[in-house]
């Protein structure tokens, strides 16, 4: 995971986060500042976007590089600051949503997220100049297409490539929307 600070008006800086390798003093700071314990608390409320957490994270990183550095001077406008998963993260991250047992989890809630881990996959995956195979799109579009369009994944198989990518378009559209009413 990386945890990307993109400053207006300066330069983007990027930092590979192990949530194991942090050091015992930098685990006790980010304790202290944000009440919560690194252990368990604070990756979770990390995950879920808790400000202080982001900010206690930037801090830390921040003070790599400059020691004297003071937690109240660590500010930062929302989309300055943001969490990228590499691709193996997100595709654990829907394996373990699919293994969910259906009662656990409403069937809406369910296909929000998915939604949400194919468009970080999709992003993940993403190669300047390069759109991925036809294999590999019809791999992240499928679980949309199955909730969306009720096409399950064996039909889709039987899909020309004009409608596969009918049903591409249909589905991000409907990412977008939902991007757009959950902001």
């Amino acid at each position: 995971m990386y945890l990307v600070y993109a400053p207006e008006g300066g330069e983007e800086q990027r930092w590979e986060y192990k949530p194991g390798r942090l050091r015992v003093m930098e685990m006790e700071a980010i304790d202290r500042h944000t009440g919560l314990a690194y252990g368990s608390d604070f990756k979770v409320a990390l995950l879920k976007g808790q400000t202080s957490a982001r900010r206690a994270l930037l801090w830390t990183f921040l003070r790599r590089q400059h020691p004297t550095l003071k937690y109240s001077d660590v500010d930062f406008y929302d989309d300055e600051l943001r969490l990228e998963r590499t691709k193996s993260e997100v595709e654990a991250a829907i394996t373990e949503l699919e293994n969910v047992p259906d009662g656990d989890l409403s069937p809406e809630d369910r296909m929000a997220a998915l939604m949400v881990l194919r468009q970080q996959l999709a992003k993940a995956r993403r190669t300047p100049g390069k759109s991925g195979s036809l294999a590999e799109r019809r791999h992240d579009y499928a679980v949309d297409i199955a909730a969306l369009l009720h096409i399950p994944p064996s039909e889709q198989d039987r899909l020309t490539v004009d409608q596969f990518e009918l049903c591409c378009s249909q589905v991000d559209k409907a990412r977008e929307d939902m991007r757009k009413h959950s902001t």
